[in-house]
């Protein structure tokens, strides 16, 4: 037997052997072992996936966290993520076993108590993961059974918050117009999941460059990042909108509560209007920014200021001109 080989079944052994989130010696060292052989041999870690599903939780938790330790050191995040995927649909139906119609939560069973005990451990090794494989990411987003299953877990354990946070985060451009003054900006965000994240990440970084901004709030720029730390509140400099209707009213309102990937696209692009605010003081607290999932952090930066002949065309594709 190879030394390689020789280590994966003492990972195993050691695996098998634990209990609860107890990380004895034997284990970090059959662990690091593990991790030296895999840097330099990929089948290793493919021949370690299927035990996820032979091993107890707490084992099949730690083989998860190695998992992740090791996509984060270079290891090709397809020869694990469906593994880990699956796994997570197993313990969420395992999970999900409870009845929804009682009142309060039922007992948890044994088998489940185990399950819950070792949720975070392999939430956590798949947002390393995901964030990493964004075609899987938006697979499992689709998955609604999954999604729906995820919700539920969260009765149980916040490591359900994670990964459905991390299949809610999109990134890409967005188109930000405001018909007043015949401006836009360009953007990019990045793993951003909710508009009122949105509106604190997007005011931050547009500052006073458009009528109706502010200088930036330092604390609610960091705070949005999570580069600081702290509770803060943040309020609409602007009535969002989407550029489906091109009048400022509340039926054309961009809700706080949705996600961004709900942001309509006018041609394929996702836009939003800027409108002088009609509904007073919109507010929200930073629990939208929750929660932070350092392997993908949020943020907003702007690209580009549109030309007036950009700006022009959109406003007459919108038809804006005739409600401005």
């Amino acid at each position: 037997m190879t030394r390689a080989a020789m280590s994966l079944r003492s990972l195993i052994r050691e695996c098998s052997r634990r209990r609860g989130n107890d990380r004895s010696q034997a284990l970090l060292d059959a662990t690091g072992e593990f991790l030296r052989h895999a840097a330099k041999n990929r089948e290793l870690v493919s021949a370690a996936v299927p035990q996820l599903a032979l091993l107890p939780p707490s084992g099949a938790a730690w083989l998860a966290l190695m998992f992740g330790t090791a996509v984060e050191e270079g290891s090709d995040v397809e020869l694990s993520v469906a593994g880990l995927a699956g796994l997570l649909e197993v313990w969420c139906r395992v999970l999900s076993a409870t009845s929804d119609e009682q009142s309060e939560p039922p007992a948890l069973t044994t088998s489940q108590t185990q399950v819950v005990a070792a949720f975070p451990e392999l939430c956590q090794a798949l947002v390393a993961h995901l964030a990493r494989a964004p075609a899987r990411r938006e697979e499992l987003r689709r998955n609604r059974p999954l999604v729906d299953r995820l919700h539920a877990a969260e009765t149980w354990s916040y490591g359900a918050t994670w990964v459905r946070q991390a299949l809610e985060k999109t990134s890409g451009e967005l188109l930000v117009l405001h018909p007043p003054s015949r401006r836009g900006l360009r953007l990019i965000y990045e793993n951003v999941s909710n508009c009122f994240h949105l509106f604190s990440l997007l005011q931050t970084a547009i500052g006073a460059r458009l009528p109706g901004g502010h200088e930036p709030d330092p604390l609610i720029a960091g705070v949005a990042r999570d580069s600081l730390e702290g509770n803060v509140n943040d309020k609409a400099w602007w009535h969002y909108a989407d550029a489906i209707t091109n009048e400022p009213h509340v039926g054309a309102t961009i809700w706080g509560e949705g996600l961004v990937n709900q942001i309509p696209c006018v041609d394929g692009q996702r836009i939003m209007l800027l409108w002088p605010p009609i509904l007073g003081s919109r507010g929200w607290d930073s629990s939208f920014f929750r929660p932070h999932l350092a392997a993908l952090p949020a943020n907003v930066v702007v690209e580009a200021e549109l030309t007036e002949a950009e700006c022009r065309a959109w406003c007459a594709r919108l038809r804006l001109d005739a409600a401005t």
